[in-house]
């Protein structure tokens, strides 16, 4: 009995989150809105916001308080897209944002991408060049894995940078800088 009850609980709680993470304002065709525009390939629903009866956003666009991006035919960009160079990223005027599963850009955050990771600041754009950095107080050593992608940081190895021996952590920060 206990089992069956926490294994509903848990389902309960998976649907809760997963509905969480997606647009929810649904409106009916004809109106202005979120509206699916079809299954993508990891089978979860790709999404359009319209902004009258029949003219999507393309671009970016802030929703309530978040920034989105939408392709130019109007899907949103979201972690496990198929669109840009990296699964939910996108590179506009040189510089790389970050997108989650409900589409939403993030900031002033550290994410992992498929290089690596790498820090987001408070505009929401990716470290993209090649070289130290100073965040908040701590050092980190950021370098290209690629030529797609933002730059990412040094974890969990010693490098020798310009002749001098540097040691970084798991989370990427220098410890004798």
């Amino acid at each position: 009995m206990r089992s069956s009850l926490r294994k509903i609980l848990a389902s309960v709680m998976i649907v809760c989150m997963l509905v969480a993470i997606i647009p929810c304002q649904v409106f009916a065709a004809g109106k202005t809105g979120w509206r699916k525009a079809g299954k993508a390939f990891d089978d979860r629903y790709e999404w359009r916001y319209y902004i009258t009866s029949k003219k999507y956003a393309k671009g970016w666009k802030k929703i309530g308080k978040y920034w989105y991006y939408f392709q130019k035919d109007g899907i949103m960009m979201r972690e496990h897209s198929l669109y840009g160079y990296e699964p939910g990223m996108v590179k506009d005027n040189g510089k790389w944002y970050y997108f989650d599963f409900g589409g939403r850009m993030h900031k002033s955050k550290w994410i992992e991408t498929g290089y690596g990771i790498t820090y987001l600041n408070s505009s929401g754009a990716a470290v993209s060049k090649k070289g130290w950095k100073k965040i908040k107080g701590k050092w980190y050593y950021f370098t290209k894995q690629g030529q797609y992608g933002p730059s990412v940081a040094y974890v969990n190895r010693t490098v020798t940078i310009n002749g001098k021996k540097y040691k970084f952590n798991s989370k990427g920060v220098c410890k004798n800088k």
